[in-house]
């Protein structure tokens, strides 16, 4: 929606956003979608993914997305760093227990 908005002549949505953290998102890979997300954020995309997370891939199938799950891959696109987090975080529903560990990870746990 911000990006939307930026695209209709409304300032105010560029770099709206300091940082952005994704975790096990269900949400395309696709460099286009993610090229609006840039736009709108003035600080670091960080894409925080699991290879093994069951429910994304179920979901991926259900879904048939043709570009991949973010959650589940990295996200190659300029400006987006990407994190495999299997270290850090053992299943999808245990994301919201190691938030402090993901962010310690990525090198944003002191904001």
């Amino acid at each position: 929606h911000l990006a939307a908005a930026l695209d209709g002549g409304d300032g105010r949505a560029a770099g709206v956003l300091q940082h952005l953290v994704l975790m096990g998102l269900p949400a395309t890979c696709e460099p286009a979608r993610w090229r609006q997300i840039r736009r709108v954020t003035a600080g670091r995309i960080i894409n925080c993914y699991r290879p093994t997370d069951l429910v994304l891939a179920m979901v991926h199938r259900a879904a048939n997305l043709s570009f991949g799950v973010a959650g589940l891959s990295e996200v190659k696109c300029e400006g987006v760093e990407s994190f495999d987090v299997s270290a850090v975080v053992a299943a999808h529903h245990k994301y919201r227990h190691h938030t402090s560990d993901v962010l310690s990870l990525v090198g944003l746990e002191d904001l």
